[in-house]
């Protein structure tokens, strides 16, 4: 057998990297019900399954293709449709080469090499036309005016190219922000900030929730002065305020799950601790986010609900005493999604969940739970006699679980009820509450 020379297996591995670009059609609706196109596009996505798993064994020939296997194979680390499970086990297994096989003498600065020239080379290109009117494309700061004037906002939205030819760029970019060092900000700056926040500025749910996942990931590492420094925690801030105004969108649970924790970590990056900005941001997020947004435009929507309420805990251990600025609005909410509502199918999820958040307010709050006993009371022992009278074996055993720790909580931060309410519910019916009630 014939060895494989250099410039044949580099010729090889260029050939694998060329099978995953990834075709236009996948951007178009119309893949889903043409049926050649669907064809077209499952024989492509399975070619491109197979020079993953190839290039995933594959060494990197040469220095010069790094950026380019970094930017190819990155596309596919995300959930998006041209994707799958197995396309993205193949693609983090081979972008874990990428550095670690970085050559020397200064691994450090390859690194930035090969993030700069993805994102200088490859992204910038695709957002140009498209532009964030409130970022300075050279520095990466946040503009006073409008670039262009009010007129030019819209450009952003016109005629998408990183939509069509950049399909996974958005992948790339969280890959190479996951890979940034803290010192590399500085210098990635003016590269970064106007993809990201064309991405957090889309009007299309999903890239919103994409643009979210990205500056999460640059929050936990960028340093505080940077981002004030060049006015982008205020565009951020804004982002994600207005990313609260698609509460009717399909997407929104996800949205919630992304931009909550992600707002949150933003005011602790840009505020101090006990300071009063900090409290008034983190009250402004409970407002536009969970009571004035989820609560108010999605509370028919389970998943919605059971999304807003997962987010809660952190928000008020944060808030502490806060909160009990919001008990008018919280409590009756949470207290109400511990009973099933007739004709309808029970939601363990959503008890479970509202359950352990009323849990957390009663830690966080209690010089204010006597005044609230009753209406917590109230929800939580409707819930018992449904999950009784459901035949309780059939209810799962994290429920019923979580119900006796709040019924625990509950009565230790309002003992008066041990004086009358709780005596009053086991003269009544010892059998139905004393699994409840019985060891408090």
């Amino acid at each position: 057998m014939t060895p494989v020379t250099d410039e044949e297996s580099e010729q090889s591995f260029i050939s694998h990297l060329e099978e995953l670009k990834i075709p236009e059609e996948w951007a178009r609706h119309e893949w889903e019900t043409d049926a050649d196109t669907l064809r077209d596009l499952n024989a492509w996505k399975a070619r491109a399954t197979r020079a993953l798993e190839v290039l995933s064994r594959s060494s990197i020939p040469t220095d010069d293709n790094y950026h380019e296997f970094a930017m190819r194979i990155a596309a596919f680390d995300g959930n998006d449709k041209f994707s799958s499970g197995e396309c993205r086990v193949s693609a983090q297994r081979a972008l874990e080469k990428v550095f670690v096989a970085c050559p020397e003498p200064s691994s450090g600065d390859r690194r930035r090499k090969i993030l700069k020239d993805i994102l200088e080379y490859d992204i910038k290109p695709l957002f140009l036309a498209n532009a964030h009117p409130r970022v300075n494309l050279d520095s990466g700061r946040k503009l006073f005016r409008i670039a262009g004037g009010p007129a030019a906002a819209q450009d952003m939205y016109e005629d998408q190219l990183w939509k069509r030819r950049g399909l996974g760029c958005w992948n790339v970019i969280r890959w190479s922000v996951i890979h940034m060092q803290r010192e590399d900000f500085e210098l990635l700056w003016p590269l970064l900030i106007p993809p990201l926040m064309t991405l957090l500025d889309d009007y299309d749910p999903p890239f919103k929730i994409r643009g979210i996942e990205i500056a999460h990931e640059m929050l936990r590492k960028v340093d505080a002065n940077l981002i004030n420094r060049t006015g982008i925690s205020t565009l951020l801030s804004s982002s994600l305020t207005n990313a609260f105004a698609f509460m009717t969108a399909p997407e929104t649970p996800q949205l919630l799950v992304a931009a909550v924790p992600c707002y949150q970590d933003l005011i602790y990056l840009t505020t101090s601790e006990g300071s009063e900005q900090r409290f008034e941001k983190l009250c402004e997020l409970m407002t536009s986010a969970i009571i004035g947004g989820a609560w108010s435009y999605g509370g028919n929507q389970l998943s919605t609900m059971e999304a807003s309420i997962q987010v809660l805990p952190p928000l008020i251990h944060a808030l502490g005493i806060g909160t009990a600025r919001f008990l008018k609005a919280l409590i009756p909410q949470l207290s109400d999604m511990l009973v099933t509502k007739p004709f309808l199918p029970a939601t363990p999820r959503l008890q479970v969940l509202s359950a352990d958040c009323l849990c957390v307010i009663i830690s966080e709050c209690p010089p204010r739970i006597s005044f609230w006993r009753l209406r917590i009371l109230d929800g939580l022992a409707r819930c018992w006699v449904q999950l009784k009278e459901g035949n309780a074996k059939a209810s799962p055993d994290i429920v019923v679980e979580t119900m006796q720790k709040l019924a625990q909580e509950l009565v230790k931060s309002a003992p008066s009820l041990k004086e009358k309410e709780i005596p009053r519910l086991m003269d009544k019916d010892p059998a139905m509450f004393g699994s409840l009630f019985g060891d408090v």
